[in-house]
Protein backbone atom coordinates (compact mmCIF):
# COMPACT_ATOMS: atom_id res chain seq x y z
CA UNK A 1 0.00 0.00 0.00
CA UNK A 2 1.31 3.43 -0.93
CA UNK A 3 1.59 6.19 1.63
CA UNK A 4 -0.33 9.48 1.46
CA UNK A 5 2.97 11.16 0.57
CA UNK A 6 3.38 8.78 -2.38
CA UNK A 7 -0.14 9.52 -3.59
CA UNK A 8 0.49 13.26 -3.22
CA UNK A 9 3.77 13.07 -5.15
CA UNK A 10 2.24 11.00 -7.96
CA UNK A 11 -0.55 13.53 -8.38
CA UNK A 12 1.91 16.43 -8.21
CA UNK A 13 4.03 14.78 -10.91
CA UNK A 14 0.99 14.51 -13.15
CA UNK A 15 0.25 18.17 -12.43
CA UNK A 16 3.80 19.07 -13.42
CA UNK A 17 3.52 17.19 -16.70
CA UNK A 18 0.07 18.58 -17.51
CA UNK A 19 0.95 22.21 -16.72
CA UNK A 20 3.06 22.74 -19.84
CA UNK A 21 4.84 25.53 -17.99
CA UNK A 22 1.78 27.67 -17.29
CA UNK A 23 0.16 27.82 -13.86
CA UNK A 24 2.78 25.36 -12.60
CA UNK A 25 2.24 25.93 -8.84
CA UNK A 26 -1.53 25.60 -9.23
CA UNK A 27 -1.20 22.48 -11.39
CA UNK A 28 1.14 20.86 -8.85
CA UNK A 29 -1.24 21.71 -5.99
CA UNK A 30 -4.38 20.50 -7.83
CA UNK A 31 -2.63 17.34 -9.06
CA UNK A 32 -1.39 16.52 -5.55
CA UNK A 33 -4.81 17.18 -4.06
CA UNK A 34 -6.44 14.95 -6.67
CA UNK A 35 -3.88 12.24 -5.91
CA UNK A 36 -4.90 12.05 -2.25
CA UNK A 37 -8.61 12.87 -2.70
CA UNK A 38 -9.64 9.21 -2.62
CA UNK A 39 -8.40 9.00 0.97
CA UNK A 40 -10.82 11.68 2.11
CA UNK A 41 -13.25 8.79 2.63
CA UNK A 42 -11.71 8.53 6.10
CA UNK A 43 -13.60 11.68 7.18
CA UNK A 44 -17.10 10.11 7.45
CA UNK A 45 -15.56 7.11 9.20
CA UNK A 46 -13.84 9.32 11.75
CA UNK A 47 -17.12 11.16 12.36
CA UNK A 48 -18.91 7.85 13.01
CA UNK A 49 -16.12 6.51 15.24
CA UNK A 50 -14.84 3.83 12.83
CA UNK A 51 -12.13 5.44 10.67
CA UNK A 52 -11.72 2.59 8.18
CA UNK A 53 -15.42 1.95 7.66
CA UNK A 54 -15.70 3.62 4.25
CA UNK A 55 -12.07 3.36 3.15
CA UNK A 56 -11.43 1.52 -0.13
CA UNK A 57 -15.10 1.65 -1.03
CA UNK A 58 -16.64 3.63 -3.89
CA UNK A 59 -14.13 6.48 -3.68
CA UNK A 60 -11.38 4.08 -4.76
CA UNK A 61 -12.83 3.39 -8.20
CA UNK A 62 -12.35 4.44 -11.79
CA UNK A 63 -15.90 5.82 -11.76
CA UNK A 64 -14.98 8.35 -9.08
CA UNK A 65 -11.84 9.32 -11.01
CA UNK A 66 -14.00 10.03 -14.06
CA UNK A 67 -16.50 11.97 -11.95
CA UNK A 68 -13.72 14.02 -10.37
CA UNK A 69 -12.37 14.88 -13.82
CA UNK A 70 -15.82 15.82 -15.12
CA UNK A 71 -16.45 17.97 -12.05
CA UNK A 72 -13.14 19.76 -12.53
CA UNK A 73 -13.97 20.38 -16.18
CA UNK A 74 -17.31 21.90 -15.22
CA UNK A 75 -15.91 24.32 -12.64
CA UNK A 76 -12.75 25.30 -14.54
CA UNK A 77 -12.81 28.80 -15.98
CA UNK A 78 -10.07 28.21 -18.55
CA UNK A 79 -8.59 25.20 -20.35
CA UNK A 80 -11.46 22.98 -19.20
CA UNK A 81 -10.16 19.86 -20.90
CA UNK A 82 -6.67 20.23 -19.47
CA UNK A 83 -7.95 20.69 -15.90
CA UNK A 84 -10.41 17.82 -16.31
CA UNK A 85 -7.61 15.53 -17.48
CA UNK A 86 -5.25 16.69 -14.75
CA UNK A 87 -7.77 15.99 -11.99
CA UNK A 88 -9.00 12.74 -13.54
CA UNK A 89 -5.48 11.39 -14.05
CA UNK A 90 -4.32 12.65 -10.66
CA UNK A 91 -7.23 10.91 -8.98
CA UNK A 92 -6.67 7.75 -11.03
CA UNK A 93 -3.00 7.70 -9.97
CA UNK A 94 -4.26 6.89 -6.48
CA UNK A 95 -5.82 3.70 -7.78
CA UNK A 96 -2.63 2.50 -9.41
Amino acid sequence: MATPVGHLLAGAAIGTLMSRGSNLPRAIFIGGLAGIAADFDFIPGILTGTPGRFHHAQSHSVSFAVLAGLGAGLIATESRLRWALLVGLGYASHLI
